[in-house]
């Protein structure tokens, strides 16, 4: 997805449809959840969620994204709505994500903020993560996960097993062979 604007528009489209019919899965059409992760945290994993969002929009699937990552990078950050309360400050015992959820956060699309990190060594439960994608699956036909790096945090490996499937961002100058091959050994264990 990282073959430029047109190439990451393609690919996309490409993981919304298939998102759409069940990713194969024989399911049919329901409520999916992806996680879009990457390998290095230096790598911009966030113009993927959005472009996957945005496919999904323009399929005209209701879409929620929800920003996981706390790292410093966080797509809450550039959207400047880090300083909001968000997955964060929910509690896995009484998930009400509806406060916290940012209506049209950019046209067609709500958008959950990581929230404001409690402490240095902030995460987002994966608990907290599979309870939120449980309450508001009655309100949206897709949920796109903006997930921290594999490479950099254990969180995201335990953060993909809640989620249907995970998109593995890759992007040309940036994203090394070995990075990716580490990627694919530590997700396969």
């Amino acid at each position: 997805a990282g073959r430029g604007r047109a190439g990451a528009a393609s690919g996309a489209r490409e993981a919304a449809a298939r998102l759409m019919l069940g990713g194969g899965t024989g399911r049919g059409p329901h409520v999916a959840s992806v996680m879009v992760s990457s390998a290095l945290s230096c790598e911009p994993r966030h113009l993927v969620t959005l472009a996957v969002a945005r496919a999904l929009r323009d399929f005209r699937r209701r879409t929620l994204i929800v920003d996981c990552d706390v790292s410093g990078t966080s797509l809450s950050q550039i959207l400047g709505v880090a300083h909001l309360p968000g997955l964060t400050q929910l509690q896995a015992d009484r998930v009400d994500a509806q406060p916290y959820i940012i209506p049209a956060a950019e046209e067609g699309l709500d958008f959950l903020p990581a929230g404001t990190p409690r402490g240095a060594s902030a995460w987002v439960d994966p608990v907290l993560l599979r309870a939120t994608l449980d309450t508001v699956r009655r309100d949206y036909d897709a949920v796109v996960v903006n997930g921290p790096a594999m490479m950099s945090s254990a969180e995201s490996l335990l953060l993909a097993s809640h989620v249907e499937q995970v998109i593995l961002a890759v992007f040309p100058g940036t994203s090394c062979w070995d990075d990716l091959a580490a990627t694919e050994e530590m997700a396969s264990q």
